[in-house]
């Protein structure tokens, strides 16, 4: 996929930043891992998890992280149908129009 995003930025704007674009990609992915289990650990404190009681949680809060964890689950799914539904919207079609170009473009410069 990133090889694909690549290839579409040169398509759509003469140009090919590789590096930029994997340093963007690997910064991205290092915020996502820091910030994910901060996340996950304020929001079952939210829900009522209390470190301190360990495995004796309330019912409750038992329930809750339960549903907690569904929805994230859900999210995450979410995100994904829109990431690659609206901003990786490649197709084959689309995917062999760009190949195509680019192949004339680089073979025109020689």
């Amino acid at each position: 996929m990133m090889g694909d995003a690549m290839d579409y930025e040169e398509w759509k704007f003469g140009e090919r930043n590789e590096g930029t674009t994997y340093a963007l990609h690997s910064f991205f992915r290092k915020l996502a891992q820091g910030v994910g289990p901060s996340l996950g650990i304020i929001l079952a404190t939210f829900l009522g998890y209390n470190a301190v009681l360990g495995p004796d949680q309330p019912m409750d809060v038992a329930l809750n992280m339960r549903y907690l964890t569904a929805a994230m689950y859900l999210l995450g799914a979410l995100l994904q149908v829109l990431s690659y539904g609206v901003i990786y919207n490649l197709d084959k079609k689309t995917l062999a129009e760009m190949e195509h170009d680019l192949k004339e473009r680089h073979a025109a410069k020689g």
